[in-house]
């Protein structure tokens, strides 16, 4: 007997917690800048982290993962 895959299955898209942290901040109206204070960075640098792109983009540190986490109160 061979198993066959159901190819009409949706693909389920997985989200980093870049993504996830964005997708959160604008569901609840929140913004960049209250989030850069919160945690105690420029809003530049977490712009970096979050949506930053190729040369612009910065690592998401477990520091300030943890951080973010705590300040939205998330598990991302």
């Amino acid at each position: 007997m061979h198993s066959q895959t159901n190819l009409n299955m949706p693909k389920v898209e997985t989200q980093t917690p870049e993504e996830l942290i964005v997708q959160h901040l604008e569901n609840n109206g929140q913004k960049l800048t209250w989030l850069a204070e919160k945690i105690g960075c420029t809003t530049g640098h977490l712009h970096s982290v979050l949506k930053g792109v190729d040369f612009t983009k910065r690592e998401l540190t477990e520091e300030n993962r943890k951080k973010i986490n705590e300040a939205l109160g998330t598990d991302y």
